[in-house]
């Protein structure tokens, strides 16, 4: 007669909603302090989580940083083109609206940061990349169809889009004058029209 083995007890199993709150806590721990000054103790405090509950999960800051961006990658939904003028607008309105989200503020700094970890720097190599190569295709299709001029270069166009969308993020978050800032509708409205009559 053989024995079969006594079952180990499993333990509780990972909550998903305290994965989901550590790994934002990490974004907008990043976001606020960069990657020198990032810490666990600081995504403990953010997430109200103790850093035992982190390091059963994760062996390092890095990789908890890793896993939070991976879970938030910065993809933008190209919308089904029939004019480019409503294409860009909204993927303008996307960009305007995931640059004020934690995520969007934490994928800005990871892209400006200087001493970053391999692994971190290829995220954030590879997010730009397919931005760069979905919005150049944009681009070229406004030249096809004539909504842009032929001489307009996809990248600069881009820059331009990105940049004003990236100084509103940074405005909005700095802002505090006596009225109102633009809706985001009418922000994209606005830039949109303008590119497209440079």
């Amino acid at each position: 007669m053989t024995l079969s083995p006594i079952p180990t007890p499993q333990g509780r199993p990972r909550d998903p909603d305290v994965d989901r709150r550590i790994m934002d806590a990490a974004l907008e721990e990043f976001a606020a302090e960069g990657w020198r000054s990032f810490s666990i103790e600081g995504v403990a405090r953010r997430a109200q989580a103790g850093k035992s509950s982190i390091y059963r999960r994760w062996s390092s800051k890095q990789d908890v940083l890793v896993d939070a961006f991976r879970a938030n990658e910065l993809r933008f939904d190209l919308p089904e083109i029939g004019r480019v003028r409503a294409a860009l607008y909204d993927l303008t309105l996307q960009m305007i609206r995931r640059s004020v989200s934690p995520a969007g503020a934490a994928h800005l700094r990871l892209r400006t940061e200087q001493d970053l970890p391999e692994e971190l720097r290829a995220i954030a190599d590879c997010g730009t990349r397919d931005a760069i190569a979905s919005s150049r295709q944009l681009v070229k299709l406004g030249i096809e169809t004539g909504e842009l001029p032929v001489d307009v270069t996809p990248s600069l166009f881009m820059d331009c889009l990105s940049g004003a969308v990236t100084n509103r993020a940074i405005a909005s978050a700095l802002y505090r004058g006596d009225k109102p800032l633009k809706s985001d509708e009418e922000f994209a409205q606005e830039l949109v029209t303008f590119l497209l009559r440079s």
